[in-house]
């Protein structure tokens, strides 16, 4: 059967066109933000895409089988066909990997092509939903990311091309002149744009659960973010209701998710000695105390600048509220700043316990940021794909979370995370906060250890668990 008229130029059995169909109907929307600019969102740019190459295309359909699996495993009448879809996503895998790899190694790509970034995330995507670890993810990330570095020095030689006094000598504009942001609107494209959002958003959930020797592949957020920030501000199109719709991933949540990837990135490098055989006290792993507390520190006045910033961003939605003549939705532009202040609250949590390893969860300075983030839960449905991007925030919440009705109200969350996006990872998160939960309240209740128990608050410093997830 060709299925030629979905994709142009490729044929596909009956059996892929059913796995093409349910990627494009119910793995797309899952990775599709509502708070997007439409031209720029997943549905419109990522599933035309699969033309471009058979490879891109067998990915894809990877992707639909993987889908199936999740979604069929929620059916406990379903268990076979379960099964069956997860075989055909692992063949699926394994066969587009080999391609992707014989094509590279064979130069019969240009590897420069949008559509190689596409698989690499993709990848990545497929990895995360299918409830495999962050070191899975990194390899892919570190894959895409040499191919976003490439492509960032293609634009800075073409910046550099330009003849403009405001050039410093390496061929790169003056921070923040007018000549500098608009060179960048008229450099990035609007694909471009979705592949950075989305590399940010994945490459900062990351860096928790990965490995430390993943970790090392990746950049470091200090030299990172500061590099590609215009590539990540520019804005593309003009006709939006708030600036950040030009973010079709990160949205209002991108300051969040750069001081969150700072705080993952200090902690790593400063506590984790000896756990791993690369890494001790004279290796380039390791951040010593004098440089940790001078870089940790300034990030608390960071965390208050950006809150300013999401209060000011809520008086700005809210004449959108009664008005219709709007692109977005006000429910969706808001769902998106709900996850920015909860990705932002959860922060606060990571640099109270990454400053006092020892402190008590129940103490205000955690509990205030706790209860802030519960708060905006109500603005981020899962329904609208929003909370996709809250995985991270959640779980560190449940490690914070003290009372029962919190910890029952969250796992309703996760399970419902699970079934909304078809995905394991909700399902992996509350097994390890479950177990957790249950270990604390036996050291306390049973054996009455008291504080000398176990507390799920330290499941933040647990290796060994975290790196069984992808956020």
């Amino acid at each position: 059967m060709s299925f030629s008229k979905f994709i142009p130029n490729v044929s596909l059995s009956v059996q892929d066109s059913e796995l093409y169909h349910h990627f494009i109907v119910n793995f797309i929307p899952t990775i599709s933000l509502p708070h997007s600019h439409p031209l720029l969102s997943p549905v419109h740019i990522w599933g035309q895409m699969g033309k471009q190459s058979q490879i891109l295309a067998d990915i894809f359909l990877c992707c639909g089988a993987s889908y199936l699996s999740c979604a069929y495993k929620l059916l406990p009448e379903a268990a076979d066909l379960s099964s069956h879809y997860e075989d055909l996503a692992e063949r699926k895998y394994h066969q587009a990997l080999k391609s992707l790899g014989t094509a590279i190694n064979m130069k019969q790509v240009d590897i420069d092509s949008d559509w190689l970034i596409v698989a690499g995330l993709t990848l990545c995507l497929r990895d995360r939903a299918y409830g495999l670890n962050g070191s899975r993810c990194a390899k892919h990330l570190t894959f895409v990311y040499n191919l976003l570095q490439r492509r960032y020095s293609q634009k800075s030689l073409t910046a550099a091309s330009y003849q403009d006094p405001t050039y410093n000598l390496d061929g790169v504009l003056e921070v923040n002149s007018p000549q500098k942001i608009n060179l960048y609107n008229s450099l990035i494209t609007p694909t471009e744009k979705l592949l950075m959002d989305s590399f940010v958003f994945n490459y900062s959930a990351t860096l928790l659960s990965c490995s430390k020797l993943d970790l090392m592949t990746l950049p470091s957020p200090y030299g990172f973010f500061p590099k590609i920030k215009e590539w990540l501000n520019c804005p593309i199109y003009q006709d939006c209701d708030v600036a950040w719709m030009n973010n079709p991933v990160l949205g209002s949540a991108l300051e969040s998710f750069e001081v969150s990837a700072k705080l993952t990135w200090l902690s790593r490098l400063h506590f984790e000695v000896g756990n791993e055989k690369v890494v001790d006290k004279d290796s380039e792993l390791y951040m010593d105390s004098e440089r940790f507390w001078s870089m940790i520190l300034p990030l608390k006045d960071e965390l208050q600048v950006i809150d300013k910033k999401l209060e000011l961003y809520k008086l700005e939605l809210d004449p959108l509220r009664y008005s219709k003549a709007h692109i977005i939705s006000y429910d969706d532009l808001r769902s998106n700043l709900a996850v920015a202040i909860i990705v932002l609250n959860s922060a606060k949590i990571m640099l109270e316990k990454y400053i006092n390893p020892k402190v008590p969860s129940f103490l205000p300075c955690v509990q205030d940021p706790v209860n802030a983030a519960f708060r905006e839960l109500e603005h981020a449905p899962l329904g609208n794909s929003s909370a996709s991007l809250s995985a991270i925030s959640l779980f560190i919440l449940g490690t914070a979370t003290k009372e029962a009705s919190r910890r029952d109200f969250l796992a309703n969350i996760l399970k419902e995370f699970s079934v909304a996006l078809a995905s394991n990872v909700g399902s992996n998160i509350l097994r390890i906060l479950t177990g957790a939960w249950e270990k604390e309240d036996f050291d306390k209740n049973v054996l009455n250890l008291g504080d000398q128990g176990y507390k799920s608050f330290d499941l933040l410093f647990d290796r060994e668990s975290i790196e069984q997830l992808a956020f």
